[in-house]
């Protein structure tokens, strides 16, 4: 826990500060998880509350606005990704950029779920010094995409789910990945790796799943549960095998 507990304090260095939330005083509202999160559909979890409460020490959790938050936060628990980038759009042309990423990042902490960790590793990505962050965030949606994807009845989901993952929209991300130094991508690849464990119980059975469109078709607990342990224990050769694939091959 304490190496997810650095890289948090990490995520917390990428610049935020001129997120005019508050108007009237040039930055954002702040108070305990539970009111970052009032009025919405997200129930936070002991985990949750636990990496939030070391996130933002002394209840100063950023709080996004109504009617802002309740909408986000419901398009994040229908599941589909164009409501939720719709929703994001809007806060962005309220509030703007930074606000968008002091959403997602409380979002990820109080959630754990694939759609926002791989949005906001997109949305990281237009900033250089969040190279190791925004690739440790979408090797993260890489890892519970392979283990989630042992929940689904339709076996074509999880690559559906890892097509979109290294899909255009996430080129920006990709190119961080090809050009960061071993030693801090194998940092981001075990940091992915420690946090989708403890993160698995906050995640929905139809996170990947699904369409949005209705509650997904799911496999019997008794089946998926060893299948996403047997893929839990390969994710280091996994996840290795995937950055291997992404990244250029030295000249011979």
């Amino acid at each position: 826990m304490r190496a997810i507990l650095t890289w948090i304090t990490m995520l917390l260095l990428i610049p935020t500060a001129q997120a005019q939330i508050a108007p009237e005083t040039g930055r954002p509202e702040t108070g305990p998880p539970e009111a970052a999160f009032a009025g919405g559909p997200i129930r936070l979890t002991p985990i949750s509350l636990n990496l939030l409460n070391h996130a933002y020490p002394g209840g100063k959790v950023p709080i996004i606005p109504m009617p802002h938050r309740a909408r986000l936060d419901a398009a994040l628990l229908s599941g589909a990704p164009g409501p939720l980038e719709a929703r994001i759009k809007e806060l962005a042309s309220s509030y703007g950029h930074a606000a968008v990423l002091i959403w997602e990042r409380t979002r990820f902490l109080g959630t754990g779920r694939i759609t926002i960790a791989a949005i906001h590793a997109r949305d990281l990505a237009e900033h250089p010094e969040a190279a190791e962050t925004a690739a440790m965030l979408w090797l993260y949606a890489v890892a519970a995409t392979m283990t989630d994807g042992a929940r689904c009845a339709d076996p074509a989901a999880r690559d559906a789910w890892l097509d979109r993952l290294r899909g255009p929209s996430y080129e920006p991300v990709l190119r961080m990945i090809r050009a960061l130094p071993e030693d801090k991508l194998n940092t981001a690849r075990e940091t992915a790796i420690r946090l989708e464990a403890p993160l698995a119980e906050q995640r929905p059975d139809d996170t990947i799943c699904g369409t949005g469109q209705g509650r997904a078709e799911t496999r019997p607990i008794e089946q998926w549960r060893p299948a996403a342990a047997n893929t839990r224990a390969m994710l280091p050769r996994h996840l290795k095998a995937m950055t291997s694939v992404l990244r250029p091959r030295p000249p011979r």
